[in-house]
């Protein structure tokens, strides 16, 4: 039986979801660095299977899913809308740093507080591999500024 920490992951998780799919598409339409663009066609091949593995089990649990974007979402994609060229590139990037720094507690904590055998799994299965698109963010952020210095 799913705990309000699980129903509280989900939501989370399901909306990170949707974000990392929505503006991913944005970014791999408009990053002009072919490593911000690698990284969002990495993050739709990526969360798209995540997301649908999250969305399976909480139908199987009866937690409803989210189906649009948050606020800060919203509003992070409508200001990358607005964005080209490395300034775009860098916002983006910066965004998946915090994202996924998000994402990580966020797994971490249902490891810990969740009640739920199967979001518990989910959550430890999905967390390396969030680890290794924080770690790429991270490295495509400092490459990005260490241009800009240049």
């Amino acid at each position: 039986i799913a705990n309000p920490q699980d129903h509280t992951c989900v939501h989370i998780a399901g909306v990170g979801g949707l974000a990392e799919v929505e503006i991913g598409r944005l970014a791999a339409e408009k990053a002009a660095s072919g490593d911000v663009r690698a990284f969002a066609d990495r993050m739709l091949k990526d969360h798209g299977p995540a997301n649908d593995k999250l969305a399976q089990l909480a139908e199987e649990h009866g937690i409803d899913m989210p189906t649009e974007l948050d606020d800060d979402h919203r509003a992070m994609r409508d200001h990358l809308e607005t964005l080209s060229g490395a300034t775009f590139d860098l916002t983006y990037m910066r965004g998946q740093v915090a994202d996924h720094q998000k994402t990580v507690q966020l797994l971490e904590w249902e490891i810990i507080s969740g009640q739920d055998r199967a979001l518990k799994d989910f959550a430890a299965e999905t967390l390396p591999t969030v680890l290794r698109h924080l770690e790429m963010a991270r490295a495509i952020v400092t490459e990005l500024a260490l241009q800009a210095a240049r």
